[in-house]
Formats: C-alpha cells, structure tokens, sequence
C-alpha cells in the first residue's frame, strides 16, 4: 500500500474507554479542589500583609500625633508672637479620621483572614475526597 492510500484510509476510531474518562475528571476535579485550596491560602496570606501594612501606616500616623508640640508651648508661642491661639488650635481630637478610617480597615482584614481561615478545613476536605476519587478511578 502506497503512502498515499494509506493517508486515504481512516483509522476507526479507538473504543470508548470509561475509566479512563472516569479517571480524567477525576484528576481534574482534584485540580481544580487543588487551586482552590491554594487560591484560600494565598488570600490569608494576602489579608496578613494588608493587615501589617495598614497597622504600620496607624502606628506612623499615631507616632505623629505624638511628636506634635505640648499644647502649653503652643499657647506661650502664640501669646508670645501676639496673636494667642483659640481651643480651636490648642484641642487636639482624641482620634482623627485618618485613624478611624485605618483601624476600620485593620478590622476589616481581620474579618477578611478569619472567613477565609474558617474554609481551609472545607477546601481540605474537598481535595482529599478529590485524591481519594482519583485513587478509585486508576484502573
């Protein structure tokens, strides 16, 4: 038979194999339990690091409010230049908006962390029903 006729004729098709199909979602499925599993890691990780940085950004705005001139120094300045200064300038606001809205944020992550935390058990599960589906599936 010439290469030409051989091009020609079809090959039947192979016979369906059902555990091999069985097996290929089944790996898939553990693939995909696998992502998710890791995809829930990655964001604790993800809320851990915003979580610090929001913290650091409070303790620097904190450290701040901190370093700002004894109210009485401001006073005699102010007195002393002529032009004394109201409670307006002396009061200083026991926390800021820029505060609220960082401790706000740090709760927020938090919460964030502990609910994707509360799934890890879930995703675990779920792969090890996918590995245990995979090991059923092999012929």
């Amino acid at each position: 038979m010439s290469a030409t006729k051989a091009l020609n004729v079809a090959s039947p098709a192979p016979p369906h194999d059902p555990s091999r199909s069985a097996l290929m979602e089944a790996l898939a499925a553990r693939d995909a339990r696998k992502c998710e599993l890791e995809a829930a890691q990655a964001a604790i990780e993800a809320a851990y690091q915003n979580k610090w940085a929001v913290e650091a950004r409070l303790e620097a705005l904190r450290k701040q409010k901190t370093e700002a001139p004894n109210i009485g120094e401001l006073f005699t300045a102010s007195i002393a230049a002529g032009d004394p200064c109201g409670v307006d300038v002396l009061e200083r606001p026991k926390s800021s908006a820029d505060e609220d809205a960082l401790e706000h944020e740090i709760e927020v992550w938090s919460r964030t962390r502990q609910e994707v935390e509360a799934w890890i058990p879930d995703k675990e599960r779920a792969l090890s029903w996918a590995n245990f589906n995979v090991d059923d599936a092999v012929p």
